[in-house]
């Protein structure tokens, strides 16, 4: 499967983790870790093609990746389209695409050096899988975002509900940011290879975790993020 580093495409500003919606009414962080029922109630962008195979292969993911096999959680994601596209990789007319947020289960790995091995193992499994499966049909974007895990700073937040955050607070960290991508010349093409996607995320992630669990990961000295 067609993988790419892109760093610019990671968030500039630090997301709080876990998030609460600036919104009235907007969507906050769910645990599914504690919640796995509400994964297909709670993603809006998600519930209207919920009859589609692959949001379906979607949600047993998600259930997989926050249940008690996975040394992983998820904590955000997104679904835009189909619809046209830009994309000069592909000539199919539609595209279906969004974000997928990784991250290790303990904190704490988020913040040092376990996160370059979470970041670098998911990466060479992704580009290993389904080699046939090209660009003009699906990719996957792969990049670091910055992240505050509140959980773990000192001082949690100001009068004005902001966070503070200083150099060197043990909560500055990352999430792994996939961004994935599929296309075709109708709907159902575009979710076929979508599906074919999610489960070439799932399986990756499922290699990692199982190297991870493998490895001895001892926190090591921590470097300003």
């Amino acid at each position: 499967m067609d993988v790419y580093q892109d760093q610019s495409e990671g968030f500039k500003k630090a997301r709080v983790h876990p998030y609460v919606s600036s919104r009235p009414g907007g969507a906050s962080f769910v645990d599914f870790k504690r919640h796995p029922e509400r994964i297909a109630e709670v993603l809006e962008d998600f519930v209207v093609f919920g009859h589609e195979a692959a949001i379906q292969t979607f949600y047993q993911f998600l259930a997989w990746i926050n249940g008690p096999d996975s040394l992983l959680e998820s904590c955000d994601c997104a679904l835009r389209g189909p619809g046209p596209h830009d994309s000069k990789y592909s000539e199919h007319l539609l595209c279906v695409h969004g974000r997928l947020m990784v991250m290790h289960r303990d904190l704490s790995a988020n913040c040092d050096d376990r996160f370059n091995l979470l970041y670098n193992t998911l990466g060479r499994e992704l580009s290993f899988i389904d080699q046939e499966l090209n660009r003009s049909q699906g990719t996957v974007g792969f990049a670091g975002s910055r992240a505050l895990y509140k959980d773990l700073i000192p001082v949690h937040q100001r009068k004005d509900g902001n966070i503070v955050s200083r150099f060197g607070d043990p909560g500055r960290g990352h999430q792994v940011l996939l961004l994935f991508k599929a296309f075709g010349d109708d709907q159902n093409e575009a979710f076929k290879n979508l599906d074919r996607v999610f489960k070439n995320i799932e399986m990756a992630c499922r290699r990692a975790s199982e190297k991870l669990q493998a490895t001895k990961m001892v926190p090591t000295e921590r470097e300003g993020v």
